[in-house]
């Protein structure tokens, strides 16, 4: 939580906040590789359920404003 403030948006930007985290708080630099590879994984996993979360919550959005047939949706066959 403390890193979600602090990430730069860059690619290895998570790896930079984790070192002077993991400094301050006196950890050894051992923990970098671990905590960057768990950073990288759940970056990974986040990453791909925003994305499917966006697509869903347009078709929702799109319902509620009536711009969609849902039937079509369902059932690409009826068009």
């Amino acid at each position: 939580m403390v890193l979600a403030v602090a990430n730069p948006p860059v690619t290895g930007g998570v790896l930079v906040s984790l070192g002077i985290i993991m400094g301050q708080l006196n950890i050894p630099s051992e923990g970098l590789a671990i905590a960057g590879t768990l950073a990288l994984v759940m970056d990974f996993l986040i990453t791909g359920s925003k994305i499917t979360l966006h697509h869903l919550e347009m078709i929702l959005q799109a319902d509620h404003l009536k711009m969609i047939d849902k039937g079509i949706l369902r059932d690409p066959e009826k068009m």
